[in-house]
């Protein structure tokens, strides 16, 4: 609500709801998933769980990877955890 560069993003990528239980939220960075796991967390957690799958599009977090996953599995999944810790560490300091 307090960055309108970050709204515009978060309203120009599409989401959708999937009926599928196993996962919470995804994205492929062009497109945002939420699963049915999304809807066992609070609002405030579901909040951000959206705003860090915008994060990884707004960042083009996927589109890197893909390049990082002609290396190796190994490296696309430190690759990953890496990138959640930057966008989780950015969401936990805004206020």
């Amino acid at each position: 609500t307090k960055s309108p560069g970050f709204a515009a993003i978060a309203l120009w990528v599409p989401y959708y709801v999937s009926d599928d239980n196993s996962f919470v939220a995804y994205t492929d960075g062009s497109k945002i998933v939420m699963g049915g796991k999304f809807w066992d967390y609070a609002p405030l957690e579901r909040a951000f769980i959206f705003v860090h799958e915008v994060m990884h599009v707004a960042l083009r977090h996927i589109p890197r990877a893909r390049k990082i996953a002609k290396h190796s599995e190994a490296h696309s999944y430190v690759w990953n955890l890496a990138t959640d810790c930057i966008i989780n560490r950015a969401l936990s300091q805004m206020s």
